[in-house]
């Protein structure tokens, strides 16, 4: 059984486990890249940035947000 560390999701903790077991570099591009493939939202926000395992998240790479008062 494998350990999902504190707030990382179980579906991102099996992801990272198969881009290892393939031979795959577990970089945040390479991550976003199998995660979304083709649908990978633009712009890429916040919400989608947490869907990310901890050590790869950037929010500097997330779009303005574009809501008043926020």
């Amino acid at each position: 059984m494998t350990t999902v560390p504190a707030g990382e999701s179980p579906d991102a903790s099996r992801l990272l486990q198969w881009m290892r077991d393939n031979g795959m570099p577990v970089t945040r591009q390479s991550y976003i890249d199998v995660a979304f493939g083709a649908s990978r939202p633009d712009p890429w926000r916040r919400d989608h940035e947490d869907t990310l395992p901890l050590h790869l998240r950037d929010v500097t790479k997330c779009a303005p947000d574009e809501q008043p008062g926020d």
